[in-house]
């Protein structure tokens, strides 16, 4: 995890941690039968914790539709929780919710319990409960009493926390087939989350792997809905190159790439040292990609700007390397730039890839023709 996503978690937890909502009011435990009456005031005088929890049980059993019913299961619920009987808070919980489906402070608090369960299943579970009450609160916001305000003000910080969670564990899940679920599940859900951004990008290169077709598909859907992901314009701008068609559309998706990388913040979740190595690795497949067309169609000048740039990112790739070299060479040459060409065509001959033969063969023919470059 960053700093940056270990703060920001910290200071939500913090927040949460903060937020109380108000809690059901004592009643005053005059029930119109005897045996009600009675066991209620048993609850209410009883000290210890285990046998409040069977008298707080039975009377929920005995007496369902009680107009306070709301109340005995908060008890029960918070005593469980303190006794560390996490399973049977959880039960609790889901009949808290039944009584009130916004409860979104019962549905965190549940969360946490699932947290402290160490169970993954468990916490997907109600972090997609939490995360969908607080979704419905923000989208109809409720009246504005305090107690109404108040809870707002959680479910933002509900949905922040729990939209952390979930980016979370995406990145954890080592099954592909899972993490692309997870990832599509995510998207559909919280598209305008700070998470949503990276997710992107992590379904671009899932696909890229996977379903090239379904990955321009969807690269293609993002730019049409301006959700600017920069590994979309990449994806559709090679796209156009592969298929040896609309040269100019798949320069300006690069160029446009180029732009978007000059501005663009750095994700949510990701490191200082991650953002500048993905940032560069965009830069230098736009640069080339810009370069490889502009060399198609016989501007060198543009073809050796581009190429040059990508060159450092390259290294490493023998095939991308060797090829970027000779088209340098060549460019330079047909600019006039003899040294540079000779220089370029000097590495190119010392590389073992697909061009390393002819570019001995095109050092040959400069050098006769330049003896004074000898």
């Amino acid at each position: 995890m960053s700093l940056g996503m270990l703060t920001r978690v910290l200071v939500l937890c913090g927040i949460l941690a903060g937020f109380c909502t108000a809690q059901r009011p004592v009643p005053n435990g005059n029930r119109p039968d005897k045996p009600a009456r009675m066991l209620w005031w048993r609850i209410t005088s009883e000290s210890d914790q285990q046998t409040k929890i069977r008298l707080l049980e039975s009377f929920a059993v005995e007496y369902p539709k009680d107009e306070d019913i709301g109340w005995v299961y908060e008890q029960l619920y918070a005593i469980l929780v303190d006794s560390k009987q996490f399973d049977r808070a959880l039960e609790v919980g889901d009949k808290l919710l039944a009584l009130d489906p916004d409860d979104v402070e019962i549905a965190y608090k549940s969360l946490k319990v699932a947290e402290e369960r160490k169970d993954p299943d468990l916490v997907r579970k109600w972090s997609q409960t939490a995360g969908g009450i607080a979704r419905r609160i923000i989208a109809a916001p409720p009246a504005a009493e305090a107690a109404s305000q108040q809870r707002l003000e959680l479910a933002k910080q509900v949905c922040a926390y729990t939209e952390y969670l979930t980016y979370s564990t995406i990145l954890q899940t080592a099954t592909r087939a899972k993490k692309l679920e997870m990832v599509e599940e995510f998207l559909h859900r919280s598209p305008r989350s700070p998470y949503a951004p990276a997710v992107r990008s992590l379904y671009l290169a899932i696909l890229r792997d996977t379903d090239p077709q379904k990955a321009l598909a969807a690269a293609l859907t993002m730019i049409g809905e301006e959700r600017f992901v920069e590994d979309a314009m990449i994806i559709v701008a090679e796209n156009y190159l592969q298929k040896e068609r609309e040269p100019e559309q798949a320069s300006q998706h690069a160029e446009k790439l180029l732009t978007l990388l000059e501005r663009a913040g750095k994700p949510e979740g990701t490191t200082d040292a991650e953002w500048a190595k993905t940032r560069g690795l965009l830069s230098a497949r736009a640069h080339w990609l810009i370069g490889s067309i502009a060399m198609q169609r016989g501007k060198f000048a543009q073809a050796d700007r581009s190429i040059r740039a990508s060159l450092p990112l390259l290294r490493g790739d023998a095939k991308l390397t060797s090829t970027a070299l000779f088209n340098l060479g060549w460019a330079n040459y047909r600019l006039g730039n003899i040294p540079d060409a000779i220089r370029f065509n000097q590495e190119c001959a010392h590389l073992k890839g697909p061009f390393q033969e002819q570019a001995i063969k095109n050092l040959a023919v400069i050098l006769s023709e330049n003896p004074s470059h000898q």
